[in-house]
């Protein structure tokens, strides 16, 4: 029996499509955090079905699938992962491994949704996972308002208070980008 039957082929060749063209466009590997962030970006403000159930957490919107499958693509070779070091913070980062993987081949899921991964990747990708994490959240906050009627104060209210690490200005500036850049997360 092959042991990706046990898990989803598309959702373990987007996460390995994720980390390998986060890579390759800027050189460099994800953390869990940014990879996180950028998942739910993806799946929540351009509706790439990807299957992930978020909740907000301490870092933002959070599903621990993604990390079982992170390390169910690391455990088997099919990424590489590095612990990171400096001052006082360690985290983990991932990058694309040697290994080929029958896991890319015949994804339904990229297939149809590769050219808008490669835009938020090009968007998104450098950004700091400070940076994902507030638009993460405020993206999170957007999406609960049903009617789509966003009233920015409340917005920004709501999101400071979630997050009050963030400036006032932190916060208005990712609800601007997050409004300009995901503005048909009410038509879905």
């Amino acid at each position: 029996m092959n042991l990706l039957g046990v898990f989803s082929d598309d959702k373990l060749s987007f996460m390995q499509y994720l980390v390998n063209e986060n890579q390759r466009q800027n050189s460099d590997g994800l953390g869990r955090t940014a990879l996180m962030k950028l998942v739910f970006l993806m799946q929540e403000g351009k509706g790439i079905p990807v299957g992930y159930n978020f909740r907000l957490y301490s870092y933002g919107p959070y599903d621990s699938e993604v990390l079982q499958d992170l390390e169910f693509l690391r455990g088997f070779g099919y990424l590489k992962e590095e612990t990171v070091q400096e001052e006082k913070y360690q985290w983990k980062k991932y990058y694309k491994s040697d290994k080929n993987s029958e896991i890319n081949e015949n994804s339904g899921l990229l297939n149809g949704y590769k050219t808008e991964i490669d835009n938020l990747i090009r968007k998104y990708g450098k950004e700091t996972a400070r940076k994902l994490e507030l638009y993460a959240t405020t993206l999170f906050v957007m999406k609960e308002k049903e009617d789509c009627d966003f009233n920015d104060e409340l917005i920004i209210k709501k999101v400071s208070e979630i997050k009050p690490k963030y400036s006032q200005q932190e916060i208005e500036q990712a609800f601007q980008r997050m409004r300009k850049e995901f503005t048909d997360i009410c038509h879905t």
